[in-house]
C-alpha cells in the first residue's frame, strides 16, 4: 500500500525529478487528492491547497464527506 509513498531515503529522487508525482485519494475526503510529494489538491477544480504555518507546523483544513 506505500509503495507509491516516498521514503526519506528516496525523498531526493522525488524532489530532483528521476521520480513521477502521483496522486491517490483520500479516504472519507473524496473531494480531494493526496501525492506522492505531500501535494494536497482538491479534485473538482485541479487547485493545489497551499498549508499553513501554524506554530512550526504545516496545516491545512479540508471537509470530510459527512460535512
Amino acid at each position: 500500500m506505500t509503495d507509491n509513498i516516498c521514503t526519506i531515503d528516496e525523498r531526493k529522487k522525488c524532489v530532483d525529478g528521476t521520480q513521477s508525482e502521483l496522486w491517490k485519494g483520500i479516504k472519507n475526503f473524496q473531494k480531494y487528492e493526496i501525492s506522492t510529494f505531500g501535494n494536497l489538491k482538491n479534485k473538482n477544480t485541479q487547485k493545489n491547497i497551499n498549508p499553513s504555518n501554524r506554530g512550526g507546523y504545516l496545516v491545512v483544513n479540508i471537509s470530510g464527506d459527512d460535512f
